[in-house]
């Protein structure tokens, strides 16, 4: 399953990420969280007609906080973080920065999905996920 590989040649994506800044607003501390346990890869079907099958790799980090890259057939990714306790306000952006290494860094305004988690979607950036 070549979705699957990607994926899991992509386990440092997901520490990276997390080990990266993580801002809330321009002038906010960075937020480091540290991994605990293993990934977890999980095949998804396809949620309609029309729609591709895709693949999820997971991991808790500090503070119970879950992080879940996507990946479908397009090369495609999003990014989700899930927070708890809840700690978003539903409706509020916030403004995200991602850093790859490399001098890829990436900044999103992001509306959560819910009061504990969001969805950033990083589409087919190469680059970016190259310097990971």
């Amino acid at each position: 399953m070549r979705i699957r590989n990607l994926l899991l040649s992509g386990v440092v994506f997901g520490s990276v990420a997390m080990a990266s800044s993580i801002s809330w607003s321009q002038t906010a501390p960075k937020v480091v969280y540290k991994p605990q346990g293993e990934w977890a890869v999980t095949r998804m079907a396809a949620k309609g007609p029309g729609k591709d099958p895709y693949c999820t790799m997971a991991r808790r980090f500090g503070e119970n906080t879950i992080l879940t890259f996507a990946r479908n057939a397009k090369d495609e990714t999003s990014l989700a973080m899930d927070f708890q306790p809840n700690t978003l306000a539903k409706g509020q952006s916030y403004y995200v920065t991602l850093d790859a290494g490399s001098n890829e860094k990436r900044a999103f305004d992001v509306t959560p999905v819910s009061d504990k988690a969001m969805v950033i979607r990083l589409g087919q950036d190469i680059k970016f996920h190259d310097a990971l």
